[in-house]
């Protein structure tokens, strides 16, 4: 057996996230330039869908309570806009990796000042691509266990929390192989699962703390327009039921402005956590090539 000296590359926690935030403050005029549009339409277009009156809310005269009822034409505004949200949702993603992926690939990096729209394009049709074939392989099966789940045993929940959980972690890693690499699904699944095999605990505590950290920052930031849309809720039913209004018209604008800027926060806080991930993700495959050194070196 021969003898080695690797040294172990420097993958810690902090660093990753400095190194992340770092990436995003010193660029952030090229970030705000390329995605605010695109940040601002889909935001736009979240705010359409959420805002205004849930539905139509009547009396129950028997029982007088008050019960919500969604008409036809509010349905359909929610299904079309949740459609186009979606949409958007996966072009805005699609751009954030392109700009990521060029980041990567210069030497200061810098994130460009300028993409192309058929980049941006094709950035969007491998997302939806692998949003298709995760679905296709993965996706069904956790339908099939959470339809089971609800209609058989609720003991088959635990089946299918522990099946979600060994298929997403994988499947973070083989996302971001995927769409800032040109490996094809086949090869970025493959290195996804190789990944978790050799750092199941590293990975998943990277991603716990970005994800968690992501979320509480979106709950506050959503937390304005919950109030608003539950204020004006209130107010339907105080209409219905005694025929007064207790909110001001004003109230209104304010909801849409809420819900507009809580998801304009939102998606760059998204953007903000893949720029940490891809540090860390980064990290993950220096720590592979390290072992794999390691078991080359042991041939």
């Amino acid at each position: 057996m021969k003898e080695f000296d690797l040294d172990v590359p420097n993958i810690s926690i902090i660093k990753g996230f400095r190194n992340g935030i770092k990436s995003v403050s010193s660029n952030i005029k090229s970030i705000l330039k390329n995605i605010a549009i695109l940040t601002a339409i889909t935001a736009l277009a979240i705010m359409v869908t959420a805002g205004g009156n849930i539905g139509v809310v009547k009396v129950d005269y028997i029982n007088y309570m008050p019960y919500h009822e969604i008409s036809t034409l509010y349905l359909a505004k929610y299904i079309i806009g949740t459609a186009i949200t979606l949409l958007l949702f996966i072009i805005w993603r699609g751009k954030a990796f392109l700009l990521l992926a060029n980041n990567g690939k210069t030497t200061d990096s810098s994130i460009p000042k300028h993409v192309k729209t058929n980049d941006v394009l094709y950035s969007a049709l491998r997302m939806l691509q692998f949003c298709l074939l995760a679905f296709i392989i993965f996706g069904i099966i956790a339908s099939i266990l959470i339809y089971l789940s609800l209609t058989l045993s609720a003991w088959l929940w635990i089946a299918t929390a522990a099946y979600l959980l060994f298929v997403s972690v994988p499947l973070y890693i083989s996302c971001y192989e995927y769409m800032l690499t040109d490996n094809n699904f086949r090869h970025a699944l493959k290195i996804g699962f190789q990944a978790v095999k050799e750092q199941w605990g590293r990975i998943f505590l990277r991603l716990l703390i970005v994800n968690t950290v992501s979320t509480l920052l979106i709950f506050i930031f959503a937390l304005p327009a919950a109030s608003l849309i539950m204020s004006i809720y209130d107010n339907a039913t105080a209409v219905t039921m005694s025929g007064t209004s207790v909110t001001p018209a004003f109230i209104y604008i304010l909801e849409y402005a809420a819900i507009f800027i809580s998801s304009a926060l939102t998606l760059l806080t998204v953007f903000a956590s893949m720029s940490i991930l891809q540090i860390f993700f980064n990290d993950v495959n220096k720590y592979s090539q390290h072992l794999s050194a390691i078991k080359t070196e042991n041939i």
